[in-house]
């Protein structure tokens, strides 16, 4: 888990399926608002980590955030 600034880039899910999404607000100290490219918000979105289980561990929120997005640059030899 790591502390998110506005702009960031992260993998979120979003009912089961992965996204990459914009930080667009940040509303509390784990909590975001997220932006999808196709122009989806996701309201009060927080690390899987932080998100609420069930007895059985399984996560019930239907958005967290999977991990911070590190894009991979190549460099010319």
């Amino acid at each position: 888990m790591q502390k998110l600034k506005v702009g960031d880039i992260v993998l979120a899910k979003f009912l089961g399926a992965p996204y990459y999404c914009k930080v667009t607000e940040i509303v509390s100290r784990d909590v975001y608002k997220l932006q999808t490219f196709t122009g989806t918000i996701l309201p009060n979105v927080s690390w899987k980590k932080k998100s609420a289980v069930d007895k059985r561990g399984k996560v019930i929120s239907p958005w967290y955030i999977e991990e911070l997005y590190k894009p991979i640059i190549k460099t010319k030899k």
